[in-house]
């Protein structure tokens, strides 16, 4: 009887927490991926002023 009261909590945990990640995941995954590759232009507009430095010299 203990189990299956532990089993009926533990899926009651998951459909309430489950909807919130995929809703949480949803809402930030875009604004990582975004700052991500805002980074990555950044990584790549200082790669070539380096390289432009360094055939100046």
């Amino acid at each position: 009887m203990n189990l299956k009261k532990w089993l009926t909590t533990a899926i009651s945990v998951l459909v309430v927490v489950f909807p919130i990640v995929i809703t949480f995941l949803m809402i930030a995954e875009p604004a990582l991926a975004q700052r991500s590759d805002r980074n990555l232009k950044q990584n790549i507009a200082d790669v070539d002023v380096d390289q432009v430095l360094a055939s100046l010299l």
